[in-house]
């Protein structure tokens, strides 16, 4: 089997360098926009070769695009002309409606969303990591896949060691609007208010966990963000309400209303 990776930065790479180290293909083939990335994914062994798409597209049996979701795009314009009849191809997204719903009838049987939900807080191929997915959750979205098409993107999950998980796209979409991209918004913010304060060293466990994301690439986080931005406004609107009610407490010394925010999240982790 031949498997094509459209982006071999950190997820690409990591998507790779995985499937080499358990043998999952007989041929990894590679393509990016950076010959350097291409190179050095190649040095690290996270694929085998470069990709000629010109003249081997035919031979691939399963694509992954592992572009920023611009490239995605682009890609699902060219393929379904590209590749053939019994190919197979997913993509790892952070939004899935904008992508699935470009998908044309003719393609769709061969096509499965997919969104492995890991990562690390610097990306590029220098991080890339095989064991990156490891008990991680691969939300794929079937929508109009053939059972052959999901039954080979599960198996390629199983195979990185993560654990798919279907969800429609607009069902992921909304969780991870709250989950992930209105976190990542609330990290950076922080990040930045702490950077102006002159002992932020002194800063505990909390501050750790809730900045460990900040510093995002800027690029790909934009276009991840616009494509949600409905989800992602409305997540961020309940929070700025929940806030200034907290604010509120605050300025009126509201003992019960503080302790009713901090009883509910206990008990709810406890139940």
């Amino acid at each position: 089997m031949t498997v094509a990776i459209l982006g071999v930065g950190l997820i690409g790479g990591s998507i790779g360098k995985g499937l080499m180290h358990c043998n999952y293909s007989e041929r990894i083939l590679g393509l990016d926009t950076c010959a350097e990335t291409l190179s050095r994914a190649i040095e690290t062994k996270c694929i085998h070769d470069a990709l000629d798409i010109r003249n081997h597209a035919k031979e691939v049996d399963l694509w992954v695009l592992a572009a920023d979701p611009k490239g995605i795009l682009s890609w699902l314009e060219r393929l379904p002309n590209l590749i053939s009849d019994s190919a197979v191809v997913t993509d790892v997204c952070g939004v899935k409606q904008a992508i699935c719903e470009v998908i044309p009838t003719s393609f769709a049987e061969q096509f499965v969303g997919g969104h492995p939900v890991a990562g690390k807080q610097r990306g590029g191929i220098e991080n890339a990591d095989g064991t990156l997915f490891e008990g991680a959750a691969w939300v794929i979205c079937p929508e109009q896949a053939s059972a052959y098409s999901v039954r080979k993107i599960e198996q390629m999950i199983y195979a990185l060691d993560a654990v798919p998980v279907p969800m429609t796209p607009a069902d992921h979409d909304h969780h991870l609007a709250l989950l992930s991209h209105s976190p990542n918004i609330l990290a950076n913010i922080l990040w930045r208010h702490g950077s102006a304060l002159p002992l932020v060293r002194i800063a505990g466990g909390s501050w750790q966990d809730l900045t460990r994301v900040a510093g995002g690439d800027p690029a790909l986080w934009e276009q991840v963000l616009l494509h949600n931005r409905e989800c992602v406004a409305d997540e961020l609107a309940r929070l700025c309400s929940d806030l200034k009610a907290c604010e509120e407490a605050l300025r009126n010394q509201d003992r019960e209303a503080l302790h009713e925010i901090f009883r509910v999240a206990r008990d709810l982790d406890e139940s």
